[in-house]
């Protein structure tokens, strides 16, 4: 049957930029129409939005990658870990869980751009033991934040800021507490005491 008029893929062809999650917006006005069929899967109605910009935080649609194991040691584990951020993912979670037979295991859980889902799904089934990937898309919010660069005793370290507090960047912290050889709490404390006070 025929799901849209030539007339309305026309439009979307020629108008849309892409989809997924809607923008960060503010709605000026909204329509809805609805079809004569019913559908059992969906409801047959679509619905169209009219705003712009809102200058909020951004929101995005991301793809979830998660692996059941219980077989593969925790340096596999870890080193794979370690691939997947090195190749974009934007974040890779290790989870204890007990699995069947009481088996102990871990979920690894990845976080990526949807255009990484299978280069990713790649990677993981070359480093570890896994026979079976779950996948699903999830709507992501991230705050807007800058960086600056902070000065201290020990060297120079990125800071990044958003709306509601500040961090140092990690791996700025733990190559300068390396070269200087302190502790790296200090690095991180001393950042911070900097940071506040050019503020």
């Amino acid at each position: 049957m025929e799901l849209t008029t030539p007339t309305g893929a026309a439009f979307v062809t020629a108008l849309a930029e892409s989809f997924g999650a809607m923008p960060p917006m503010t709605i000026h006005s909204s329509g809805y129409g609805a079809g004569d069929r019913d559908f059992r899967e969906h409801a047959n109605v679509v619905r169209v939005l009219v705003g712009e910009p809102s200058g909020a935080v951004e929101a995005t649609t991301v793809e979830v990658i998660e692996a059941n194991i219980d077989d593969s040691s925790p340096q596999v584990v870890a080193f794979a870990a370690e691939k997947l951020l090195e190749a974009g993912a934007l974040d890779v979670t290790i989870l204890p869980v007990q699995m069947k037979k009481g088996r102990p295991g871990v979920i690894l859980q990845v976080i990526a751009h949807p255009q990484q889902r299978e280069a990713l799904a790649a990677l993981i089934f070359r480093e570890t033991s896994t026979l079976g990937l779950r996948f699903y898309t999830a709507e992501r919010r991230v705050q807007a934040r800058e960086s600056a660069d902070v000065t201290t005793r020990y060297g120079v370290v990125r800071v990044k800021i958003g709306a509601d507090g500040f961090a140092p960047e990690y791996e700025d912290a733990r190559r300068i507490a390396i070269e200087a050889g302190v502790p790296l709490r200090m690095v991180l404390s001393e950042t911070a005491h900097e940071y506040l006070k050019s503020r």
